[in-house]
């Protein structure tokens, strides 16, 4: 049974002016699913009339220069026009979106081909919610549903643990299969997953499939790499292909899992996933990995007993569900210092062993520590991109010793320490990041810092299976990001700075705006709750560090 058939979800409908920008594609994600987002989003934007195009960089090129584009390739393109260019380079893609300014469209999709070039999967995430907000509609006020299929726990699973809206609408297609055969809930959110992972993991050759669950369950088993008997470069290799399929992310030069894949971790599924491989893959390529996946199995105890994860409040879902602060936000912070060598950083952006040596040459030459600040500041990011945290940690704190000037990047830089540890699953670590990332933004004022802050410490209570931490933590997150919602009517913020953005950025407005959507238990009759206090809870006790 399918219920994403576009009649039934006559509920989606997107407008691209509340999209985050830019809309980008990731080169990890299949062609597949590329092409059915964005027949998911001509369907949404049905009301517009939508015509599509697909061109690739080098079509619209030529068009770049011009004033006035009214077509390309011959095509006639409009405010009407859904266009989809494909790049390859991060030249191309800034080029892209620069000659998106001049070509009349109703939106244009960066279609991602190079895994060096980097995305924003943020609309992805508001596509996501979009399309579970759609079915609830279908199932709870249309009834063309069965509503007995669903509940909020299918939903809930579905926020929590899937990136793009076509894995969260196939889950519930599976949920509501398993449903259909009188299976109990619970039960049936297991079946679905564990028939969506298998089928993922099903096509991968027996090295991918032996790497990809060495991922999975390192954190249980430290010493992983002595159950493996996989040469670097075979690792290498086989992980560039499960990029291509979406399996595996790269963040900088870390691999890190995508959130389905982390799900895994709990022993039930990840028994249910390897049964149901050894019924897809070839009996020769499954028995490669029986040894391997006998002693991951010895070594997680999976008979031990298990703490199931209790029912959560959607808008807490929809919070921590939401991706990292992106790398290319902290680029555009660091970028926008003033420094006689910061031209060049800004064009060896992406080389971080690069930005070392830059760096390393101009606190050779010179004593003045404004200038000596802005580099360390730089070799802070390129240390956070190559992995390095402890490093980084160490320049940024160096920085902002000497240098005033960059003390504005002590929150974001401090958030982004406490998502890298919470995804190695450094949770000590993680926790005196955030704060220390909420000190910081409380006492300057920081709103949306401070809403990040707790969001990101009710994650790492989710983690460690702590649900009522973080059903606290995100209300108060919330309770303040509600508040930046307010902020949009007070000043446009285009270009502006406001309480709760970082310099020339509206992140908080949006931010804001976003959450105020999903924050409806907080609101009485269109009448918004005061937030007053906040300020006086102990920021230990609110992080779990008490």
């Amino acid at each position: 049974m399918k219920v994403f058939q576009t009649p039934l979800l006559r509920n989606f409908q997107i407008n691209p002016a509340f999209l985050e920008k830019p809309q980008t594609l990731p080169f990890d994600m299949s062609v597949d699913k590329k092409e059915k987002i964005l027949n998911l989003l001509l369907w949404g934007m049905n009301a517009y009339h939508p015509d599509f195009l697909s061109v690739d960089y080098k079509d619209i090129e030529s068009a770049a220069g011009n004033r006035h584009v009214e077509q390309i390739k011959g095509v006639t393109v409009d405010k009407n026009t859904l266009l989809s260019v494909s790049v390859r380079s991060e030249k191309e893609l800034r080029s892209a979106l620069k000659a998106g300014r001049r070509i009349p469209s109703l939106m244009i999709v960066i279609d991602i081909l190079d895994p060096e070039v980097s995305a924003s999967r943020r609309w992805l995430f508001q596509l996501k919610n979009a399309a579970v907000d759609a079915i609830r509609k279908t199932i709870y006020e249309d009834e063309r549903i069965d509503e007995t299929l669903l509940d909020g726990s299918a939903f809930d699973f579905a926020l929590k643990n899937f990136e793009d809206p076509i894995d969260t609408i196939e889950f519930l297609d599976l949920v509501i299969s398993a449903r259909s055969e009188d299976t109990e809930m619970e039960e049936a959110i297991d079946e679905a997953f564990i028939a969506m992972v298998s089928d993922k993991m099903s096509i991968l050759k027996a090295n991918q499939v032996k790497i990809l669950l060495s991922l999975v369950v390192r954190d249980s088993i430290p010493d992983i790499r002595r159950l493996t008997t996989i040469p670097e470069d075979a690792i290498s290799k086989a992980i560039d292909g499960m990029q291509i399929q979406g399996l595996v992310h790269r963040r900088g030069e870390t691999t890190v899992l995508p959130l389905y894949m982390k799900t895994l971790k709990k022993p039930s599924l990840l028994i249910g996933v390897v049964e149901r491989i050894a019924g897809k893959m070839e009996r020769g390529e499954f028995n490669e990995i029986k040894e391997f996946y006998f002693g991951v199995l010895k070594e997680i105890k999976p008979n031990e007993e298990i703490i199931e994860q209790p029912v959560m409040r959607a808008e807490t879902m929809r919070a921590i569900s939401y991706p990292f602060q992106e790398m290319g936000d902290l680029d555009k912070l660091v970028i926008s210092l003033k420094a006689p060598f910061m031209e060049e950083v800004a064009e060896e952006i992406k080389n971080s062993d690069r930005l070392i040596e830059i760096v390393d040459e101009v606190l050779f030459e010179t004593i003045d520590d404004r200038i000596r600040g802005i580099a360390l500041s730089v070799r802070a990011l390129a240390y956070m991109k190559k992995g390095c945290l402890e490093e980084s940690r160490r320049d940024i704190d160096a920085a902002c010793n000497i240098n005033t000037e960059v003390l504005n990047l002590l929150v974001p830089f401090y958030l982004s320490y406490g998502n890298l540890y919470r995804e190695r699953a450094k949770y000590k670590e993680a926790v005196k990041c955030y704060d220390r990332a909420l000190k910081l933004a409380e006492k300057s004022g920081d709103e949306l810092g401070t809403s990040q802050a707790l969001i990101g410490a009710a994650e790492v209570h989710l983690e460690q299976a702590d649900h009522k931490g973080a059903d606290d933590l995100v209300r108060d997150g919330l309770k303040i990001a509600e508040g930046l919602g307010g902020i949009r009517q007070k000043c446009s913020c285009s270009g502006s700075q406001s309480a709760g953005c970082y310099p020339a950025d509206d992140r908080g407005c949006r931010l804001g705006n976003r959450v105020l959507r999903a924050s409806t238990p907080y609101q009485q009759d269109g009448v918004r709750r005061e937030t007053s206090g906040r300020g006086n809870i102990s920021q230990q006790h609110r992080l779990g560090m008490g």
